[in-house]
């Protein structure tokens, strides 16, 4: 799926975002929560949120965050508890898969074989927060990761 999504505060537009992929879940006290995650069509850097049962996005932060510049997320998923992964491209050719708590912090996950893996694109989480993710070679030979 390809969405294109503004988000306005205050009557005027702050920022555009293609986004790939989205995920929303029902918490354990029964409110709704998501995540989603593409670009932001103004830089091309990777964007990932996460969206409140009132559409309140929350923006992340901490020392997991992609680098600015060409990449995109691909994959995004959170679990009934609130914790999320998402997974994707940062600079042009470099894997990014972060976790996000439920309060926006990422923490960046890294290990990567390069050259081989130039891109994670699917992410999953379960309840205990147990994660995988899968990704490739998507520029060249395409072999699995």
């Amino acid at each position: 799926m390809f969405v294109r999504i503004v988000i306005f505060h205050d009557g005027m537009e702050i920022k555009t975002l293609a986004y790939v992929s989205c995920l929303f879940t029902t918490l354990l006290h029964g409110t709704p929560y998501g995540v989603i995650g593409g670009y932001d069509q103004g830089t091309v850097t990777p964007y990932f949120g996460l969206v409140s049962d009132t559409g309140v996005v929350t923006a992340p932060s901490g020392a997991g965050l992609p680098t600015p510049g060409s990449g995109q997320i691909f994959s995004v998923a959170i679990n009934d508890l609130g914790n999320g992964i998402v997974g994707g491209l940062q600079g042009g050719t470099l894997p990014y898969a972060a976790l996000v708590s439920s309060t926006g912090v990422t923490t960046p996950l890294s290990g990567f074989p390069l050259p081989l893996v130039d891109a994670i694109l699917t992410v999953s989480i379960n309840h205990s927060g147990n994660a995988i993710i899968g990704g490739g070679d998507v520029a060249g030979s395409a072999i699995p990761y």
